[in-house]
């Protein structure tokens, strides 16, 4: 599968090293440029430099031939956006999108998102199964 992660720091590192161990094709798309960038490169990620919510990279092969489209950005419309355009430009395409407000999940989801999760809601609940997980341990 090619699967492009946008934007998402240390998110979208974890997640673009996991999904390469599962034999996936990745694309990273990313404005800013990182220390750690260069280990991505090493283990075979496609390292994209651009602006995502500049409406033109909607349309570039790495978007529209990708099975799956993460949009992992700080803001929900930018996330929204880049959706909604890879779902015109190929609906074949599954899009996956953060959304820091968590009212516009099931909304995200009304309009043709196929997920749309809340970061903070995962962090939270990671943190308290590790909790569990420590207490679990020392008894």
């Amino acid at each position: 599968m090619v699967i492009t992660i946008v934007e998402g720091g240390e998110l979208a590192r974890v997640l673009a090293r996991f999904l390469l161990l599962l034999g996936n094709k990745i694309n990273v798309i990313k404005y800013k440029e990182e220390a750690d960038d260069s280990i991505l490169k090493e283990s075979g990620v496609n390292l994209i430099r651009s602006d995502a919510t500049d409406i033109n990279i909607h349309t570039e092969p790495c978007i529209l031939q990708s099975d799956i489209v993460i949009a992992l950005m700080d803001k929900d419309a930018d996330n929204l956006l880049l959706s909604l355009s890879v779902k015109k430009y190929n609906s074949t395409t599954k899009t996956i999108a953060k959304v820091n407000n968590t009212k516009y999940k099931s909304k995200y989801e009304k309009l043709g998102i196929d997920a749309a999760f809340d970061y903070k809601s995962i962090l939270s609940g990671l943190q308290e199964l590790a909790i569990q997980t420590d207490s679990d341990e020392s008894v």
